[in-house]
C-alpha cells in the first residue's frame, strides 16, 4: 500500500503543476475554468481529507501539536483565498492578482509541509510502511469528493432523464465545495468590477 506521505506528496505535485498551468491563462477563457474547477475540487477535498487522516494524528501528539495547527489553520486561509477568487468572475482585472497570491501562499504551504511536517510526522506517527494512514487519507478524499451527478442517460422509449446522486453530501463538503465554480458564483458577476451583474 502507499503511505500517507506518498500520497501527500502526489497531490501537492498535482496542485503544483494546475497552479502553473492556471497561472499561464488569460481572460475568462474555458482552459481557465476547467483547470481552476480541477483545482478547487481536488484541493478542497485533500484538505478536509488530509486533516482528518493526518493532522489529526498530529495534534493527538503533544510533540506534534503546533505544527499540525499551524498547518489547519494555513487550510483555513487558503480555503479563504479560494472562496474569494470564487466570488470574482473569471475574467475581471484583479482576479489574476488574487490567484497569484493563493498560488504563492499554497506552494509555501506545501513546501513547509513537506520540509517540516513530514519530518515531524514520520518521528511521532511513523513512516506509514502498511500504508494504513494513505489509505484513510485516500478514503476521505473520495468522500470529501462527494458522488458526482451522472449525465444524462436514455432510458427505454427514447426518454432522457439526469440521475440524481443517492447520497447527499456531508455539512463539510456542502460548504467547501458549494464555493467551487460550476457555473457559479463567478458567472453571475460582472467581469469588470467583479460585482453582481445587473
Amino acid at each position: 500500500m502507499t503511505t500517507i506521505y506518498i500520497k501527500l506528496k502526489t497531490d501537492h505535485d498535482r496542485h503544483r503543476d494546475l497552479l502553473k498551468k492556471l497561472a499561464s491563462t488569460q481572460g475568462d477563457s474555458g482552459e481557465r475554468r476547467k483547470l481552476w474547477q480541477a483545482f478547487c475540487y481536488d484541493a478542497a477535498a485533500h484538505a478536509a481529507a488530509e486533516e482528518l487522516a493526518f493532522y489529526g494524528k498530529l495534534i493527538a501528539g503533544s510533540e506534534a501539536q503546533s505544527e499540525g495547527r499551524r498547518s489547519a489553520a494555513e487550510h483555513e486561509d487558503l480555503g479563504a483565498l479560494i472562496r474569494g477568487l470564487n466570488e470574482t468572475h473569471f475574467g475581471a482585472p484583479g482576479w489574476m492578482a488574487r490567484f497569484r497570491t493563493l498560488k504563492q501562499r499554497d506552494e509555501h504551504h506545501i513546501g513547509e509541509e513537506e520540509g517540516d511536517a513530514f519530518p515531524v510526522a514520520r518521528d511521532v506517527t511513523g513512516a506509514d510502511e502498511s500504508g494504513h494512514t494513505g489509505a484513510g487519507f485516500a478514503s476521505h478524499k473520495k468522500e470529501e469528493r462527494g458522488p458526482r451527478p451522472r449525465k444524462s442517460r436514455k432510458r427505454a422509449g427514447g426518454l432522457t432523464r439526469t440521475v440524481q446522486p443517492a447520497v447527499s453530501r456531508s455539512a463539510s463538503d456542502r460548504a467547501t465545495h458549494g464555493s467551487c465554480p460550476a457555473g457559479g458564483e463567478a458567472d453571475r458577476r460582472d467581469a469588470g468590477s467583479g460585482r453582481p451583474a445587473p
